[in-house]
């Protein structure tokens, strides 16, 4: 991960932006703080996204096209162990990214806030559970990147396999929500699809808490315990269904 130079392009234009969100903020009419910290926390939010998809969903193909993981699996420990090391490995890695740069984006947002005061209070518990769920969703994100990688043979699968459910399972719950309030306009058995669909796409957007760290609002406890409750529970889930298909795969 850390030869790679997609990654380090990434991390250089992040922090170019991140660094850049207090001129930006000028643009704006004497929101600059809530416009810095909306910035910040975008700029984090798709970088992850591009490290999960092109590092994260990639790198257990490659080992196996490249046969690295011939040499590793020849030795007598499990293969769960092996995937279980590789996924937790990407898990610290994206923490470590969200760390440094959320002291970036606190610098940035300090800058924002001090060229113009808001009448707002700059809540850093909301901004870092904001920062925290973030990094969880893209540890849900890689679980299923880590799941699409174990059965697939080429990176096709994994790689647009995970954009394709990061963006169904970013609107999973707005588009059911919609349906049910205009039922007269839907089928029941399309509705009920919908259901269905939604039951098994993780939904992403419940861990976004963005709207909280802007404004300035506390985040009520029980959204951030039944938030982690189901990240973990899918999580877990995801990861035990890669053990099985990876213990089964031949190589």
């Amino acid at each position: 991960m850390w030869r790679d130079r997609v990654f380090w392009a990434l991390s250089g234009a992040a922090l170019v932006l991140l660094l850049c969100a207090p001129v930006v903020t000028l643009f704006s009419m004497r929101e600059l703080q809530e416009v810095g910290i909306s910035l910040s926390l975008s700029c984090l939010s798709f970088f992850l996204l591009l490290v999960t998809v092109f590092l994260g969903s990639t790198s257990l193909w490659r080992d196996i096209d490249r046969r690295f993981v011939v040499p590793i699996l020849t030795q007598p420990i499990p293969r769960s162990r092996y995937l279980l090391g590789k996924f937790l490995a990407f898990a610290i890695f994206l923490g470590f990214v969200t760390f440094v740069l959320g002291l970036a984006a606190i610098v940035s947002v300090l800058i924002a806030s001090q060229q113009y005061p808001s009448d707002r209070p700059l809540v850093w518990s909301s901004l870092f559970w904001a920062w925290f769920m973030t990094w969880f969703r893209y540890l849900l994100l890689l679980s299923v990147a880590l799941f699409f990688s174990v059965f697939s043979t080429s990176f096709f699968l994994p790689v647009f396999g995970t954009i394709g459910v990061y963006l169904s399972g970013s609107v999973s719950y707005q588009v059911l929500e919609y349906a049910q309030r205009n039922h007269e306009e839907f089928s029941s058995a399309f509705v009920f699809l919908l259901k269905v669909i939604y039951c098994f796409l993780p939904n992403l957007s419940a861990f976004d808490f963005n709207v909280y760290a802007i404004y300035g609002l506390a985040i009520p406890i029980k959204d951030i315990v039944l938030c982690l409750v189901y990240g973990v529970c899918y999580l877990l889930v995801l990861v035990f269904l890669s053990f099985r298909f990876f213990a089964r795969r031949e190589i």
